[in-house]
């Protein structure tokens, strides 16, 4: 006890030096009660809440940062929603507020199970999500420390390679997305706990472990938890492999079967509604020419943004002219960081070797699927299951993990040498090191000042940009060259000092990475005033103040983008989600066209139809129609203005619930799409009273003569029950994709409810 005491205290130093960096990132929160979220862009970007002026600022609110706003048009949106249903007493299974009706609960990113979101129950929602921002590089920071110290790495070292990770370009990219940077956190702890096994082979490791896993699964990012789940196994593969004698194998494998088949249990919850609605979705779907994109592998020219993560501009200075997007090619490190990098490559030490060679395996495998290449391209040629749908620019969490881990062994064989008086040991592979990013600086020097070797124009003002993001790059560079070679060359002259250098080295190293860092992603990362997350205008109240059941659609981008309207509890035929039911896809597909359209059509994550003319949108049951210019339409008659938005009532908009009294199932989907696109509001004769629509149940009065189908139009999924007058009915998929049961004459109540069971 006494031992752990003391180690702790000992590394209560290197804590303070890691987490004072974070603290200073995140000083906004403290200083000026902001909250880490780009809320700037609500007000800032989008309407109605442009027409309003917000303290003062006439000219419109400025906004930081356009190209991160999923976090306020996804994550925000479901978590929010998922939540206020729990503390109402309700499950969150279904979401009605987009897609015409979706699943919530099978939705990954809501993140619905995981273990930090019991905070919400307890919490205001906006403190805790400030909360789960801020915990991401603290919890990174102290696990990966945990790790690199574990596997025999010095405590000076292992500061340096979690502070590179922590503030990383991956981690500094996806912060306020508050879901894909959580299943990286947990992967360092994972392999502590591996590490720890192989050690002691103790219970409180293996449950340790569970609950990492756990924590990866529930984070909330499909892809990424993905690629944490595969190093983690491939890690703790190794380890059983090469453990020394003194240890029981079978007991580990035993220990570390049964985690695994208990994680499998417990994720189920989350794993099982989602691929059930993977295989029904648009993701299914071919997701059009993707070797033809540019930005679906990481370029091989962004690979200069390892040295200079600004060379190509930074859209938060709006000035960014490379490949979309920015946020899935930026690795940074920092400077100081990467020299040291290339050190644990080119010179890892005995020690340190079988870990070295391990993650300098992990890198080269995740750099060849990350870059295009015939090896990359093999998995989209082959449309595999899953693989074929994720972006392989993402592997940059696992560049990043792999470069921190080659950070601190790099700075490990450093601080090794000079301790053991073999300085002249280091010289070689920091003149390799240092050698290798001068050439690239070189190149990039020789690029921007207009010298293209391979004759590609590039217009001056991109020049320019690029110039001006090269001198800071250059300038840590020259600084950190300069400092660890001086420092070096002195305590080779010099033994008496040897020891003091030592700590003037670890802390200029320390100094040139925080600052770095810090930079880097203060330069990146919005910081916005609550007042602005999700407000209240006119436009927004008057919608509110139909209490019907209806949805609206918008004619313009820039009107209520999409998923806006689950924070509001409006509905509408829009949503941006990258998994949402496939026969929603085609039918929204084939309105837009005025056709019966079938075929698979590239894949889109934002739906917003345009057609507006389209009868399929009155059957959808669109009210409202929104609109930042004048609409020439006989159906629609224009009923709210507010400032440039208008808001016009759909004359011919289809009832919520209605009934067919001839209904003929059609014997195909061509016949059914078919059927939905001729259906006019004219043709209906009988319709049905919406008594009571909440997320999970709807209740629906209907009094008919003849009986029929009664259709509502809300999306048909696996799950949907309903009973008629409490007697079980079966729920059928009418006109395509909606929602439809047969029912004899007379008055009766239908009552739809949805289960994931």
């Amino acid at each position: 006890m006494q031992t752990n005491n003391k180690q702790q205290k000992s590394s209560a130093p290197f804590y303070f030096l890691l987490l004072f960096p974070i603290f200073i990132f995140f000083s906004p929160v403290w200083l000026k009660g902001r909250m880490p979220i780009p809320a700037d862009t609500i007000v800032g970007m989008y309407h109605p809440f442009r027409d309003v002026v917000w303290n003062g600022l006439t000219a419109g609110v400025p906004f930081k940062n356009f190209l991160i706003t999923d976090a306020v048009r996804q994550q925000y949106p479901w978590r929010q929603l998922a939540f206020d249903l729990l503390q109402r007493g309700e499950l969150p299974l279904w979401n009605p507020y987009t897609h015409a009706g979706t699943p919530l609960l099978a939705n990954i990113q809501t993140a619905l199970f995981y273990p930090i979101n019991f905070l919400y129950f307890f919490i205001p929602f906006n403190t805790v999500w400030t909360i789960q921002v801020i915990a991401q590089p603290v919890l990174l920071a102290i696990f990966m420390f945990l790790f690199l110290t574990e596997i025999g790495i010095s405590k000076k070292a292992s500061t340096l390679g979690s502070l590179a990770l922590a503030l990383s370009g991956f981690s500094i990219a996806w912060l306020e997305w508050n879901t894909t940077l959580h299943t990286l956190v947990w992967l360092p702890l994972g392999l502590y706990c591996v590490e720890k096994i192989m050690k002691k082979e103790e219970l409180r490791w293996f449950v340790l472990l569970g609950f990492s896993v756990s924590c990866i699964v529930f984070a909330g990012f499909l892809q990424t938890a993905f690629y944490a789940l595969f190093l983690l196994g491939c890690y703790a593969v190794l380890r059983v492999v090469t453990i020394g004698k003194g240890h029981d194998r079978k007991k580990i494998l035993t220990g570390l079967t049964a985690v695994l088949a208990i994680v499998v249990v417990v994720t189920s919850i989350q794993w099982l509604p989602t691929l059930k609605l993977i295989n029904r979705s648009a993701r299914s779907f071919d997701q059009g020419n993707v070797l033809e994109r540019d930005d679906w592998f990481l370029p091989w020219q962004n690979l200069v943004q390892f040295v200079a993560p600004d060379y190509f501009g930074n859209p938060a200075t709006l000035n960014y002219w490379g490949i979309f997007n920015y946020t899935e090619f930026v690795g940074y490190i920092g400077i100081a960081p990467l020299i040291l990098a290339f050190m644990g490559i080119v010179s890892p030490g005995k020690r340190l070797k079988q870990t070295q060679r391990f993650f300098l395996l992990v890198l080269a495998a995740a750099l060849l699927f990350a870059l295009p290449n015939p090896i990359s391209r093999f998995p989209f040629m082959m449309n595999l299951p899953l693989v074929s749908s994720a972006q392989p620019s993402r592997l940059m969490m696992i560049i990043d993990l792999s470069l921190s881990v080659l950070v601190a062994i790099g700075a490990e064989n450093i601080f090794t040498k000079l301790k053991e008086e073999k300085t002249k040991l280091i010289l070689p592979a920091l003149t390799a090191s240092l050698g290798i990013i001068a050439l690239m600086l070189f190149g990039m020097w020789i690029v921007a000042l207009g010298f293209s070797p391979l004759r590609i124009h590039i217009p001056p003002e991109y020049l320019q940009i690029a110039k001006r993001n090269l001198i800071l790059p250059t300038m840590l560079f020259t600084l950190t060259s300069l400092s660890i070679a001086s420092l070096t060359i002195i305590s080779k002259i010099n033994i008496r000092i040897r020891g003091r250098l030592l700590s003037v080295i670890f802390l200029l190293l320390f100094l040139l990475t925080a600052g770095d860092l810090l930079r880097f992603a203060a330069k990146f990362t919005p910081f916005s005033v609550e007042q602005y997350l999700f407000p209240d205008t006119k436009v927004i109240n008057f919608l509110k103040s139909d209490s019907g059941a209806w949805r609206y659609m918008t004619t313009d981008a820039r009107i209520l983008p999409p998923n806006f309207s689950v924070v509001y509890r409006l509905q509408t035929i829009e949503g941006y989600d990258p998994i949402y039911i496939g026969r929603y896809g085609t039918l929204i597909a084939s309105a837009q066209k005025d056709e019966p359209v079938l075929e698979p059509t590239a894949f889109h994550r934002i739906i917003r139809p345009e057609n507006i003319d389209s009868p399929m949108y009155d059957l959808l049951n669109v009210k409202y129609v929104l609109a930042l210019t004048d609409l020439q339409d006989e159906k629609l008659e224009k009923v709210f203005q507010e400032g440039e938005t208008r808001i016009y009532r759909n004359m011919q908009v289809f009832p919520r619930a209605f009934v067919i009294a001839d209904y003929q199932q059609p014997q195909d989907d061509q016949r059914a799409l078919d059927q939905a696109l001729r259906l006019r509001k004219s043709d209906i004769e009988e319709t049905a009273e919406i008594l009571d629509y909440t997320e999970n149940a709807v209740r629906i009065g209907v009094s008919s003569e003849v009986g029929g189908m009664l259709v509502v139009s809300d999306m048909y999924y696996p799950g949907w029950s309903a009973t008629l007058d409490g007697k079980p009915l079966p729920v059928e998929r009418v006109l395509y994709a909606l929602r439809g049961t047969m029912i004899p004459p007379g008055y009766h109540e239908i009552l739809y409810r949805y289960s994931e069971l």
